[in-house]
């Protein structure tokens, strides 16, 4: 469709402009529920997010604490767990949280590349690994739904804006425009039928 404030100003054309003015307030209705109910929700999720990061990190912790303790028990002379470092790191970035573990020792120093051998202790790590592999799971879900949340909230709110901001003015200020530029058609048709009627009763 042409640019509407082109469009000549005629009845079927305010007509067409009217419709579409109450579309796109309709659809602006719609869209305002949509995004309330949206922030409702990420509101609920945020928090629940919130609880599992947590309770992950705890998690996450006590296994990094628990490896180091098998570490130096059972793979590194007693005296020399200086020579060993096992650090854990959480960055936080943009609301969440990256994690990393790393090891740092003397070149030549031996280390296994296996738990085997390290007796119930093995099943024991087993066992954190397994569970804090389930919470990242769901920590995963979490962020995942979340994140896509945010895009949709956003483009949402993009689109409640343009129909608020640019839209739904313009089709009012051109519409106005219409109504007005019509009346006045019809006002200057009255008068010159009114003019006419006139002379033809003088001519008479």
């Amino acid at each position: 469709m042409a640019d509407p404030a082109k469009l000549p100003s005629t009845k079927s054309n305010l007509m067409i402009l009217s419709e579409e003015l109450e579309v796109f307030r309709g659809g602006w209705e719609i869209l305002k529920e949509k995004k309330e109910l949206l922030m409702s929700e990420l509101t609920r999720l945020r928090f629940r997010f919130e609880k599992v990061n947590e309770k992950t990190t705890e998690r996450f912790l006590k296994y990094n604490d628990d490896l180091v303790e098998i570490l130096k028990t059972n793979y590194f002379e007693p005296g020399k767990n200086e020579l060993f470092k096992l650090e854990f790191e959480m960055k936080h970035m943009f609301g969440t949280f990256d994690y990393s573990i790393s090891v740092d020792m003397l070149e030549g120093m031996a280390f296994q590349d296996s738990l085997e051998g390290i007796g119930p202790s093995k099943d024991v790590l087993k066992n954190e690994a397994e569970s804090l592999f389930e919470m990242l799971s769901e920590w995963l879900r979490l962020y995942s739904t979340l994140y896509s949340m945010l895009i949709e909230i956003n483009k949402t709110a993009k689109r409640v804006r343009s129909l608020e901001n640019i839209f739904i003015p313009k089709y009012e200020t051109i519409i106005k425009r219409m109504r007005g530029e019509l009346e006045e058609k019809e006002r200057e048709e009255f008068v010159q039928k009114k003019k006419i009627k006139e002379g033809k009763r003088d001519d008479a």
